[in-house]
């Protein structure tokens, strides 16, 4: 059966090809609105499996009979500009990958969006997602020009998800539970980051390491217990932030943030580098730490007032002048109110070989100034 013999003004006509090795599968008609014959091949699930006309030429696909769209489908479809498939509620692996002019897409009812999905989208402006609950990795890699994130049922965002998605703003996910590594990494004008069930944010999460403006100063993570390497390096318009259920700090986390006073209840352990360089850092409160690695603090020149209440003796892994000093500035030099440590643990901390560089700035706790 040829293809002008199925009616193209018709809507959603579904037609046994003999010609398809498999018999059992379907074309709709009309399922496209474009240049040309348009003719997609569906399986019995009423998946999108195959486009069959010649994709140089398309523009425009439209359907409310698509339920899936399957892997590769559309991928490097250069002219593709809208997409309207209200009722799909997967969308596959590379479906739409390297549409270079896509600008616009509908998925109202997809609750999954497969892994390099849009990637390389570099048009894509528009994107109607309200239901959707996982997105896979990369799936908006590099889509440059999203500025609005409308997804609030997300749960799951994978890894490198918007990496590169400079024009985003605003992360406001209040359903979201999971993101993976690097998943905003690149995303440089964020402003704020709203991700109240998120309990771990993994390395680079949102990174910045290059020389656009920063932007972000508003992050709301109540539910935090683990903050990855380098998870907000870089955010040096970040000054405050609070983190209640922190526990674990990994490396170079805040590098170059500046942040002015930090209080960590429940953080253990402080990776390198992590605050290196918030040059408005004054107070740190550490109630629960027991281990701070080499440079955590290093180049925080405003730093006066750190306390160290545990009953314990806080590891150093490194010497405190390399933890908490400035560049060409010793302790002494520059901290006016000192370390503040449990009255019976002061012997213990000068007497500490590492500690023992700033044994003249450690002080009992019952001489911590009132504020």
């Amino acid at each position: 059966m040829s293809n002008s013999n199925l009616g193209l003004n018709r809507k959603v006509i579904k037609v046994l090809i003999d010609s398809l090795s498999d018999s059992d599968s379907k074309i709709y008609k009309d399922i496209m609105s474009i240049t040309g014959e348009p003719s997609g091949e569906v399986d019995e699930n009423d998946t999108l499996i195959n486009y069959l006309t010649d994709g140089t030429e398309v523009t425009t696909l439209t359907s409310n009979a698509v339920k899936k769209v399957a892997d590769d489908v559309f991928n490097g479809y250069n002219k593709l500009v809208t997409v309207n498939f209200p009722n799909a509620t997967s969308i596959g692996v590379r479906s739409f990958q390297g549409c270079t002019s896509l600008n616009t897409v509908d998925f109202t009812n997809a609750k999954s969006l497969g892994n390099y999905a849009f990637k390389e989208c570099s048009n894509l402006r528009n994107v109607t997602i309200p239901n959707v609950e996982t997105i896979g990795d990369w799936v908006f890699h590099k889509c440059t020009k999203i500025k609005v994130l409308t997804c609030t049922n997300v749960k799951t965002i994978g890894a490198s998800a918007f990496q590169g998605c400079y024009g985003l703003h605003d992360i406001d996910l209040p359903e979201c539970t999971e993101i993976g590594p690097s998943a905003f990494y690149r995303c440089d004008y964020i402003e704020r980051i709203n991700l109240p069930k998120v309990t771990v944010i993994p390395n680079s999460a949102f990174d910045t390491d290059t020389s656009n403006e920063r932007l972000l100063t508003e992050v709301n993570l109540p539910n935090v217990t683990s903050i990855g390497d380098r998870a907000f390096y870089d955010k040096n318009q970040l000054t405050e932030i609070s983190l209640p259920k922190v526990e674990t700090i990994g490396n170079s986390a805040f590098y170059n943030c500046n942040i002015s006073t930090l209080s960590l209840p429940k953080v253990e352990t402080i990776g390198e580098y992590a605050f290196y360089a918030n040059m408005n850092l004054s107070t740190l409160i550490l109630p629960k730490v027991t281990f701070i690695s080499a440079n955590a603090f290093y180049d925080c020149h405003r730093m006066d007032k750190i306390v160290l209440s545990g009953s314990t003796k806080v590891e150093l892994g490194a010497s405190a002048e390399s933890v908490f000093s400035a560049s060409n500035v010793t302790i002494s030099g520059y901290m006016s109110y000192g370390i503040f440590v449990p009255d019976n643990l002061v012997d213990t901390y000068k007497s500490d070989t590492n500690w023992a560089p700033a044994a003249g700035n450690i002080k009992p706790l019952s001489q911590l100034p009132t504020e």
